[in-house]
């Protein structure tokens, strides 16, 4: 199993970032290989990109948590693809943590195991990125409103 995690501080409150990050919508803005996302039935999610010159078109399943702020996503199908995030509240800011997971599939050539690892950094790359873009488009949200938080959605 390949994991990757990454973290960032956003100078914006806890809630109004997990609003944003959970806004289906809203993904295309902060993942660098998605063209468009949308919900396709309870607990579900399509999503269309290019990675490399490569189209993709797949579904998944998601849950958000607002109790807790946390979001899990999964692949539907078998290459065992998942995430999860937590915004969690510093006192009027937020760390934002986020953790994929790509899991070996049990009749998975050597080879094609070789190139899941050598695929490792620009993974890592593409969730640092998110991760920024996330922190960007918060902050200037917040930042617009003079210091007080009006919500991502409204």
């Amino acid at each position: 199993m390949s994991e990757f995690t990454t973290q960032i501080e956003i100078n914006a409150p806890a809630d109004d970032v997990f609003s944003y990050v959970t806004d289906i919508s809203r993904m295309p803005e902060y993942m660098p290989t998605l063209q468009d996302a949308s919900a396709v039935g309870d607990g579900k999610i399509r999503m269309k990109g290019e990675v490399k010159g490569h189209s993709y078109d797949r579904t998944g399943w998601f849950q958000t948590h607002e109790f807790n702020r946390t979001m899990l996503w999964g692949s539907d199908g078998d290459n065992q693809y998942s995430g999860d995030l937590e915004v969690v509240d510093q006192h009027g800011t937020s760390v934002l943590h986020i953790n994929l997971m790509f899991g070996a599939l049990p009749d998975m050539s050597d080879e094609d195991r070789k190139k899941l690892e050598a695929h490792g950094p620009q993974i890592q790359q593409g969730l640092d990125e998110s991760a920024a873009g996330i922190k960007k488009a918060c902050e200037a949200a917040f930042a617009s409103v003079s210091g007080q938080s009006k919500g991502y959605v409204s």
